[in-house]
């Protein structure tokens, strides 16, 4: 799941973190746009809100996708 996905059912502060830094929106408009792209990996509810982990989404290679170069297909 994406964060601009996961961000259509939150409407609450919310803690990011990427790399085990985090960082603290008050206002999804806050959010980097780079960062809606990200990758959900974990999703944990503290205390003082929402920490979702985040981790970069990995770019597919045409071969795992079923692309074949030989074929054209």
């Amino acid at each position: 799941m994406k964060l601009i996905e996961l961000l259509k059912v939150i409407n609450l502060q919310i803690t990011l973190e990427i790399s085990g830094l985090e960082e603290t929106f008050i206002n999804k408009s806050d959010i980097p746009d780079e960062w809606m792209k990200y990758e959900v990996v974990e999703i944990l509810v503290r205390d003082n809100g929402i920490i979702v982990k985040l981790v970069k989404p990995r770019k597919a290679a045409l071969e795992k996708l079923g692309y074949s170069f030989e074929a054209g297909m």
